[in-house]
């Protein structure tokens, strides 16, 4: 996921292209949608999907052993949320996105008397996302809608025990990527969604006096509606 952000604004300048119709300015999301003749400017998405989130624990040692531990890859499905999309031109949204997963954590253990061992799956941790985006897009009169994105929120991990004296890590969150979309001919309103991003955090699990921040990758797709 670049340097940590603390504050993070958006000033959005409307460069959209806008019709004027009856003396009042409209635009078209999809201009060659049937029907689709005026403003459609909410959008809501759910979406299922995997990410592959790494980060290194730092190490842990005493007389008889040396622990490092990193954060794996998880499977397809375990990654799941909802967006919700607000076009402020026709080529502008702001969209806010709320998601979660479970990453796996795995052990590589260096030990006086067995040697190295790797201990794989020692423990899950839940990550809640939640963040505030920018999206850029393009609508053509195919249906198809290339876009890309940047978002700024946050990432909190909740590991399934507690890992030494933590039970939670709240962090910065700053994303970016893109994706298509894609409105179906014959049901306007209905379309697919896909979308590929780059996540890094200021925070993470870590054993103490490791600074090891996450970074990853997710990836999803989705069914989007489009509801006025």
């Amino acid at each position: 996921m670049i340097a940590i952000m603390k504050n993070f604004g958006a000033v959005v300048v409307a460069l959209g292209l806008c019709q004027t119709s009856s003396g009042q300015s409209q635009f078209q999301v999809n201009p060659g949608a049937a029907g689709q003749s005026g403003a459609a400017r909410l959008e809501l998405s759910g979406f299922i999907g995997g990410s592959s989130f790494q980060q290194s624990l730092g190490t842990a040692s005493n007389i008889y052993q040396t622990v490092s531990g990193t954060a794996g890859n998880i499977d397809f499905g375990k990654l799941f949320g909802l967006r919700a999309s607000w076009a402020l031109t026709r080529n502008i949204a702001a969209e806010f996105n709320l998601s979660t997963g479970t990453n796996a954590y795995t052990f590589a253990v260096d030990d006086i008397e067995v040697g190295n061992v790797d201990l794989g799956g020692q423990f899950e941790a839940d990550q809640l996302f939640w963040n505030g985006s920018i999206v850029f897009q393009v609508p053509t009169r195919a249906g198809v809608v290339p876009y890309a994105t940047a978002g700024f929120g946050r990432l909190e991990t909740t590991p399934s025990s507690p890992l030494g004296d933590i039970d939670k890590v709240k962090a910065t969150d700053v994303s970016f990527g893109g994706g298509l979309k894609f409105w179906l001919p014959s049901l306007t309103w209905l379309g697919l969604r896909f979308d590929a991003r780059y996540h890094t955090a200021s925070e993470g699990l870590n054993f103490p006096g490791n600074t090891e921040t996450p970074t990853g990758t997710e990836v999803t797709v989705g069914a989007t509606v489009r509801l006025f």
